[in-house]
This record gives C-alpha cells, sequence and structure tokens, in this order.
C-alpha cells in the first residue's frame, strides 16, 4: 500500500483502526489487503480473503456490486449502496457499502468502505414486515392467477411449484409434475439447449426462448418461456420459468405461410399449365377479343400469338361459325359453362374438329373474361371409326373362335376371313408347297400343288422377315390383290395364309387389316395345332414319359372301368399288385438320378415283358408299379403271378459295364373283399406292400384290415399329442449324472413325461415315434429345452451349478434355424449356454455330415457342449468322430448291462473308454445298476455314469430334496 498514499505510516495506523470495514481490490478484482473491522464484520478471517477473487466468492449481492465498482472506478466514479450480505457463519447482516476508486503505479484499485448498519435495517424491516407480507400475497395471487404457465425450478432443475394455468395448460395433474425434472417434459433433442438456458439463468441472467413441452397426451405444446433467476439471501435458490403457450400462434403462421407460398406455387402452376397443355387455350375478353392464347392454341390456329392476340372473333373465323360461336360467348358471358362441337379451317386453310368449353374468367366477384378451351379430336374421329370397324372384326374372329373345336371351325375361319378383309378366296398353303385347304374345295385334307400364283405369294411372304405382307394389285397382275402372312403351328412355320382377289382394291392396306390377317393366322394355326395335338395329348396324360408304361391316371381309370365291367356281370375276380423298389434311392444316390431313370427303363421293360398282354401294368410313382390282374384263379395264382414278378426284377441288370441288382416288395389287394372301388384297392394293396417293407422287403403280402391298426393308432395318437402340446399337458423329469470317481452331482439329463388325463404318465417309447413321423417333436423339443433351462436356472439361483443334458431329435438337428432357436429359448430361460449338453445320436451325425459339422460347430460357438447318445449302437467310426468337434461319448446301456458278467462287453466298454479318451472326450455310462458296474467303470477310468443306482428320473421337487441329501451324505453338486 506505500505506492498508493505519500504518507504510508499514516494510511497504514489510520487502515488497521479504522471503525468501519476496509478492503482493497486490484484491477483484476483479488483481495489485496482488509483491515480487521472487515474481518470482523464479514466473519472471514484475513488468510481467506487475501488472494480470492470477487467472482470466487458465493456472496452474490457482493459480487455484483464489485463487478459494478471496478467498472465505475475507471472513469473515477464511486460508488454507494445498502446489501443484505451473508456471513461467514451464515448469519446475514444489513451494511452500507462504499467503492472509493484510487490510481496508483500499477493502474485502478478500488477501496471498499464497509458499515454494518443492521440496526437501522432492523428498525426499517420492522416497518416493511407488512409491506413483504403483502407482496408476497400480491405475488401469490399474481402467481395463482396468471393466465401463463408458471413454474418454480430448484438448482436441480426440478419443479417444486406450477400454478393452476400450467396444470390446464399441459393437462397433468399437479403430483405428476411436482418433482420431476423439467427436462422429462422435453423432447429429447431440445434437452441439451434447456440445460444451457437454466444454467444461464442459474448465473443470475433473465434469458428467452422457444421451447416445446410434452402434454398429458402425448401432443406437444409450443411455448415461449422466459427464465429468471430466484435471489434468496444473496444466492440464486433457483429459477421461475414463465411460459406463453405459442402452439395456436405458430399454427397460425404457419398457415399463412404455407398458404402464401401455395399461392405462389398455384400462380406458377396455372402458368405452366397454361402455356403446357396440350389442350388448345384462348382468353377471350366479354367482346371476343383474344387476349391470351396458349401454344397449343397457336398450333391450331396455324398462326402465332402475337400474329391473334387483339383480334375479334369476327377476324379469325368464318361467317357462320362466328353467329353460333358469339352465342355460345354470351352464354358464358352470363356465368354458364357451355360445351359444344365445332369444324371449322385455321387460318392456314386446314380443316379441324374440336370439343370446345367456354367458361367464365371471375375477379372479386366479377366475370371480366372467357377461357375457351379447345380439344383437336380430328384424328380422334378417324380413330374412333377405324376401332369401330376393328372390335366389329374381333366379335366376329371370337365368335368363331369359341365355336365347336372341329375341322369345319378352319373351313369357317377362312370364310370369315374373306369377308372381314373384302377378298373373294382364302387359303393355307403348307410349306412343302401343297395346298392344305382351300375354299374352292370343301376338305382339310393336302391337294395337289396346281395353282402356280398362289403359291408364289406364299413363298414371297415366308421368304420375307415380316410376318405377313399385303399388294394393293395392279392391272396385269394374275391377283388383283392379295394379303397373306406366316402360319405358325406348334411354335414352328407351317406354311402361309393367303387370301386374295381378281378385283384390284380401291385403296392400300391398312394396319388394321394386319391386325386381323394377325388373328386370323393365330386363330388357324390354333386350330391346325389342336388337331395334331389332340392326338399327342391322349398319349401325355395317360403314359409315364420315362418309361412308356401306362401312368396312374391311366390305371386308374382303367381299373374303374374293369370294376364297371364286373358289376355288369355281377361278380367276378379282380386283383391288384402294387410294386415297389426296394432302396431304390440308393440307386440315385450312387449312380445319380440320370443312371437311376435308366434304371426304371430296364426294370419296366422287364414288367411289360413279363406282363405281356395278359394284364396291364403302369408306373405309379418314382420306383412303384402296379398290375391289374383279371380274372385271377385265387390267391395261390396271384402268388404266383407276384413271386414271378419279383424274380424278374431280382435278375442282375448291366449299367456302366458293372452287374447292379434290386429287390421289391409287393402288395396285393382282391375284389370284392378288399374294396369295392379303384382308391380302396390300390390304397390297400399299398399298405400290403409297406408290410413287406416293414419286414425287410423281398417279398409279398395279402392285404389285412388288421394291417390299418397301426396307422390308424398313429393317427389318431398324434391328434393326441398335438391337443397335449396345446394343453401343456407333458411334465419333465431329471436323471442325476455323478462323477465315477467322487460320486459327485455334475449334472442332470432332461427326461419328458406325458401326463395324459386317461391314461396318466406316458412314457416317452409310446409317444416320441409319433412325434418324430408326424413332425410334433420340433415343438416338444422346443418345449423340453425351454422348461428344462428355467428348472436348473433355478437350481443355480439357490447354489448348486449343475449341467444339463438335453436329447434333440434328427428332426430339430436339421433345422435351418436350430442355432437360433437355441440361443432364443436359453436367453428367456436365463441359463448360461455353458451349462448345456445337447445330445445327439450316431446316425443323426453320419446321415449329413457336412450338414451336420457345421451345426454342431455353431452349437459350440453358442459355448453350449456336444454329446453323443448311445454310442456303440450306430454306424459311426473314429474317421467321422475325428470331423466333429464333440465333447463327451454316452455308452449305451446295453453295454453297461453286460460288464461284470461277459467278458466281450467289459473289452467293448474298455476299448470304448480307451478310444474316447485318445480323442480327448468325457465318458459317460448310461444304465449303471450295480455297485460292481461302478467300481468297474472307476478301474476302467470312465468319468462320468447315471443309472438306478444313484437315483431314478425326479421330478423337479424330487430331484431339489435329492440334492440336498446328496449334500447331507458329503456328496457335493459343486
Amino acid at each position: 500500500m506505500s505506492t498508493w498514499l505519500a504518507n504510508p505510516d499514516a494510511f497504514e495506523s489510520f487502515f488497521r483502526n479504522a471503525p468501519y470495514g476496509i478492503a482493497a481490490v486490484d484491477r483484476n478484482g483479488v483481495f489485496v489487503a482488509c483491515n480487521p473491522a472487515f474481518t470482523k464484520i464479514t466473519g472471514f478471517p484475513q488468510e481467506r480473503l487475501i488472494g480470492c477473487s470477487t467472482h470466487e466468492t458465493d456472496r452474490v449481492a457482493f459480487r455484483v456490486f464489485a463487478d459494478e465498482a471496478l467498472d465505475a472506478a475507471y472513469v473515477g466514479r464511486s460508488l454507494s449502496r445498502d446489501l443484505e450480505l451473508l456471513r461467514a457463519d451464515g448469519t446475514t447482516i444489513w451494511c452500507e457499502i462504499t467503492s472509493i476508486p484510487v490510481t496508483g503505479d500499477s493502474g485502478v484499485h478500488v477501496f471498499f468502505a464497509l458499515t454494518d448498519v443492521t440496526w437501522r435495517s432492523a428498525a426499517e424491516n420492522s416497518n416493511a414486515v407488512n409491506e413483504i407480507g403483502q407482496a408476497r400475497a400480491n405475488f401469490r395471487l399474481l402467481f395463482e392467477h396468471n393466465p401463463a404457465v408458471v413454474l418454480a425450478i430448484d438448482t436441480e432443475n426440478k419443479i417444486t411449484d406450477v400454478n393452476p394455468a400450467g396444470l390446464r395448460v399441459s393437462g397433468y395433474a399437479r403430483e405428476a409434475v411436482i418433482g420431476r425434472c423439467v427436462a422429462d417434459f422435453v423432447p429429447p433433442s431440445q434437452r441439451d439447449r434447456l440445460r444451457v438456458f437454466l444454467s444461464q439463468a442459474m448465473r443470475g441472467e433473465t434469458v428467452s426462448f422457444p421451447i416445446d413441452a410434452y402434454a398429458a397426451d402425448g401432443l406437444l405444446i409450443e411455448y415461449e418461456a422466459t427464465a429468471l433467476p430466484i435471489i434468496s439471501q444473496n444466492r440464486v435458490a433457483g429459477v421461475y420459468g414463465l411460459l406463453e403457450n405459442i402452439t395456436e400462434r405458430m399454427r397460425a403462421e404457419r398457415t399463412v405461410a404455407a398458404q402464401r407460398e401455395e399461392l405462389l406455387d398455384l400462380e406458377g402452376d396455372f402458368r405452366s399449365l397454361f402455356d403446357h397443355n396440350p389442350d388448345g387455350i384462348v382468353l377471350l375478353a366479354t367482346d371476343g377479343t383474344v387476349l391470351d392464347i396458349n401454344r397449343a392454341g397457336e398450333a391450331m390456329a396455324g398462326a402465332l400469338r402475337e400474329q391473334i392476340a387483339g383480334r375479334t372473333l369476327r377476324e379469325l373465323v368464318d361467317a357462320a361459325t362466328f353467329e353460333r360461336v358469339s352465342a355460345f360467348l354470351a352464354r358464358a358471358v352470363d356465368g354458364e359453362t357451355v360445351r359444344y362441337e365445332v369444324t371449322s379451317s385455321n387460318l392456314i386453310g386446314g380443316q379441324f374438329t374440336a370439343n370446345i368449353t367456354l367458361f367464365p374468367k371471375y375477379a372479386q366477384g366479377v366475370i371480366v373474361a372467357v377461357y375457351c378451351m379447345m380439344q383437336d379430336i380430328t384424328q380422334s374421329r378417324v380413330s374412333a371409326r377405324k376401332l369401330e370397324q376393328q372390335s366389329q372384326r374381333i366379335r366376329d374372329l371370337y365368335l368363331l373362335a369359341t365355336g365347336p373345336d372341329s375341322d369345319a371351325q378352319v373351313m369357317a375361319a377362312l370364310q370369315t376371313g374373306c369377308r372381314l378383309l373384302a377378298m373373294e378366296s382364302g387359303a393355307i398353303v403348307a410349306k412343302n408347297g401343297d395346298l392344305a385347304v382351300d375354299l374352292r374345295y370343301d376338305t382339310l385334307e393336302p391337294l395337289a400343288a396346281a395353282d402356280s400364283e398362289l403359291l408364289e405369294i406364299a413363298r414371297r411372304v415366308m421368304a420375307l422377315r415380316e410376318p405377313a405382307a399385303a399388294h394393293r394389285g395392279e392391272e396385269g397382275d394374275s391377283f388383283r390383290s392379295w394379303i397373306a402372312s406366316r402360319l405358325v403351328v406348334a411354335g414352328a412355320v407351317h406354311g402361309a395364309l393367303v387370301f386374295s382377289s381378281q378385283a384390284p382394291r380401291n385403296q392400300e392396306f391398312e394396319e388394321t387389316d394386319l391386325d386381323t390377317l394377325a388373328l386370323m393366322s393365330a386363330l388357324v394355326g390354333s386350330a391346325l395345332e389342336r388337331r395334331r395335338a389332340r392326338g399327342a395329348l391322349r398319349t401325355l396324360a395317360y403314359f409315364d414319359s420315362l418309361t412308356g408304361l401306362p401312368n396312374r391316371a391311366y390305371f386308374q381309370e382303367r381299373l374303374r372301368d374293369a370294376l364297371i365291367d364286373v358289376n355288369e356281370r355281377r361278380g367276378g375276380p379282380l386283383a391288384v399288385v402294387y410294386f415297389d423298389l426296394d432302396r431304390f434311392k440308393d440307386i440315385n444316390d450312387t449312380l445319380g438320378h440320370a443312371m437311376g431313370d435308366r434304371f426304371l427303363q430296364m426294370v419296366a421293360h422287364r414288367l411289360k415283358a413279363a406282363v405281356a398282354d395278359r394284364h396291364m401294368i403302369a408306373r405309379m410313382t418314382g420306383g412303384a408299379f402296379a398290375v391289374l390282374v383279371r380274372q385271377p384263379g385265387g390267391r395261390d395264382d396271384l402268388a404266383e403271378i407276384a413271386l414271378d414278378l419279383l424274380r424278374e426284377i431280382e435278375k442282375p441288370y448291366r449299367l456302366e459295364g458293372f452287374e447292379q441288382f434290386i429287390t421289391a416288395s409287393a402288395g396285393v389287394s382282391m375284389y370284392p373283399a378288399d374294396g369295392r372301388d379303384d382308391q380302396t384297392l390300390i390304397k390297400n394293396a399299398e399298405i400290403a406292400m409297406y408290410e413287406v417293407k416293414d419286414r425287410g422287403g423281398n417279398g409279398y403280402y395279402f392285404y389285412d384290415p388288421v394291417l390299418e391298426a397301426p396307422i390308424t393308432t398313429r393317427l389318431s395318437q398324434e391328434k393326441l399329442l398335438r391337443r397335449a402340446i396345446e394343453n401343456d399337458e407333458f411334465t419333465l423329469h431329471f436323471q442325476p449324472i455323478v462323477d465315477v470317481s467322487t460320486e459327485e452331482i455334475r449334472g442332470v439329463e432332461a427326461l419328458v413325461r406325458w401326463n395324459d388325463p386317461a391314461r396318466g404318465l406316458v412314457y416317452p417309447d409310446e409317444f416320441i415315434p409319433t412325434a418324430e413321423a408326424s413332425g410334433l417333436i420340433v415343438r416338444l423339443g422346443e418345449w423340453i429345452v425351454k422348461h428344462a433351462a428355467e428348472c436348473i436356472r433355478g437350481f443355480h439361483e439357490k447354489g448348486p451349478l449343475l449341467s444339463l443334458a438335453v436329447n434333440i431329435s434328427a428332426r430339430q438337428f436339421h433345422q435351418q434355424n436350430l442355432c437360433e432357436r437355441l440361443q432364443e429359448l436359453l436367453d428367456a430361460a436365463g441359463l448360461d449356454p455353458r451349462f448345456v449338453e445337447i445330445e445327439i445320436t450316431e446316425s443323426m451325425a453320419i446321415s449329413d455330415i457336412p450338414h451336420a459339422v457345421d451345426t454342431v460347430r455353431k452349437i459350440k460357438r453358442l459355448g453350449a457342449h456336444i454329446g453323443v447318445d448311445d454310442f456303440g449302437t450306430g454306424h459311426s467310426s473314429l474317421n467321422y468322430l475325428r470331423k466333429f468337434e464333440i465333447d463327451h461319448l454316452k455308452i449305451d446301456r446295453s453295454f453297461i448291462a453286460g460288464i461284470g458278467r461277459e467278458p466281450s462287453d467289459e473289452t467293448i466298454v474298455r476299448a470304448m473308454i480307451a478310444m474316447g479318451h485318445s480323442l480327448g472326450l468325457k465318458i459317460v455310462a448310461e444304465g449303471v445298476e450295480t455297485q460292481s458296474q461302478l467300481t468297474l467303470l472307476r478301474q476302467y477310468g470312465c468319468d462320468r455314469a447315471q443309472g438306478y443306482l444313484f437315483s431314478r428320473p425326479l421330478d423337479s421337487a424330487a430331484l431339489a430334496t435329492f440334492i440336498d441329501a446328496s449334500r447331507g451324505t458329503g456328496r457335493s453338486t459343486e
């Protein structure tokens, strides 16, 4: 301070002993000195203030005064004010504060002189209490009855109060607003800018800004918002938000802007429509003077706008037309819309016909002009006449085409063509030069090529690139006029269709004539094609294209005919023998379908030779054949016929230089014992044939009604299964899987049971085959995975981390979306895939190895494990197993049952375990029932086991009890 005054010591004594507070700040607003009185009044120690900026203090009133004082000091002005000051202990006092600017060597500084006037303010406050109370009451009235929305918002941006107008405008209940963040009611895109404006208000500023907010019904309301700081005890305690609902105003402004823009667009559109309209438009004054005309109007008038505008109708049209148009114009001037047709000459002498429409133009409700729209219909009138002529031709051709399909139709077509084309004669000339038909001859048989001129026309037309040609005719021609086209039958050029006359035509042939000729050519070609195809259709409909044998449709028709013959003779023997080649799919898979087709042709040839003319043989489908036997002597004769045909089929076949062998299965049904109609006899013969298939094939079997019982049973059970899935009649049982060495429970295998309301608990062996055959196994399998995973997840929540083994069917395994469905089911159940073991069979793995390898890899990527169930019962090999990323093998119970009794089974089990371990797999033994079996498995190094020795399959409640008991006996599930 010695740099500030000439007598530093005197100032120092004055500064320290002054009865009122003195503080000094530099030009940056930083405290550089304060006396004891200042620290006593404010309650802040000197070390707290020195070096502190006025901007760093949270005393809002003092900070604002200090900023104003520094600004005033630069112009040499002091300030004085009463302030309510917040002391360090939180109490408030009233002070009189004065700023004194001082200019020294280091620039402008400011002294603050502070005097405690609380006693004076208290006296003043006692008088002002009533005024404050009244002011508060007035403020509350203003708050409650303000038509604008008013919000009180605290420093955390939460709404602390809202006036009735806010609730009325927004539609919210008060309790739905109070305590919520104000940003919750604002669209996400506007929340950041709302926080910026609120932050400004929290710093003591008053800001205005537009904002949108959601009403209770979800609609957006547009507001003009003003944020005011709430000052309490020299601090900003929150913000008042005043919101004016401007939704309707903004909507109106947008509407007006849109209407203004639309008006401008309409003006532009109208001008564009006027100038570029394909119809002629003329704007006429009420006296008939041309005011404007568009481009199409110029073309119709034969003059430019500059040549027409300003001229009257009297100058532009002839007298007769003017009189007529003037009358129509007068009606339009009276406000009527007038339509009429006129034919007139334009200014360059051309004739045109037009549809005229006159309608008035209004300006402020007064007719000021008339629009004249002119649609040139000159060409349409000509086209209409041609169209009517062509339509009549098409009607005549339609009547001809829908007539009876016979040879007479071709003759009638030629006659109709002559009439429609105004020709005297019509002929079909074959490509080889023969006349197929000529109206001079009433026949369709080929005739001698006696007409050289007609043949020359046909050759000329067939040599052209165009499909048709015409000649009007001149003096000296053999044919004065002709029109001809190529004639296509069955996709190939058959010849030419020629119509001719001796007399020349008065006018050229038109395009419509060529169109009529094209239709005639198509009609005649189709008739000839149908005639040719009728014979081939019977072959296509009733004979197999591969073998040449009658097909199923022909066989059924012949069988129905035979049944009618038998019934008319009142009884008689009749039989159907149905053959199907055994394992014919193997022929296709190994030799290919081309060789498979050749093989079928060889089989068909043998059967046809063996049956000869005695019986009828047909190919039914694939590798299936049927023989219709008339007048069989009895079952013995039918058996002999079936055996003879089976022996023929068994003989070797030479294909690709190698001998191939195949067998067949045959089923026999007899009339009337096994059926009285064709469908029943064929169906029952098939049923008998499938019985042979089930017994291994290569034989025959007579139909017996008891054969249908399994089919009926399966269909009935399928229906019950569908209902069971819909009604959730299934339940799960779990069989524990234990560690062989420690007998600790490591996991469980999920097994499904059917709670049939009629039969009680049904085991899988009774319904899984039906589920597999019907495809219901997919839905059932997904049900098992979902509910088993939910159950195991429940055990995980209680402590034991069990693994879950689930078998999936072949149908499930070959589904394209298997892995996606597994992921969805496990996610829904909340079970980590690491605790899931998917078990497949050997046959599933090797049925389609590329697909199986890919599916196994996808399942592994989910995190689940893969096991092969019933190992040892299928046809797998080490070579196949090496291709799969499997984790464990389950040895089938049939091998486990023999260990301890059958040395061969012990050897097999020991080898399976050693083989699995060599591939890095865990081995699980199924069906362990005795302690001696467990002891031997432990010696062999088997990893895990399951069976009745440990536990039968248990429901979830019994499984929980079993796990608790296992813990009590020392068997851990961890």
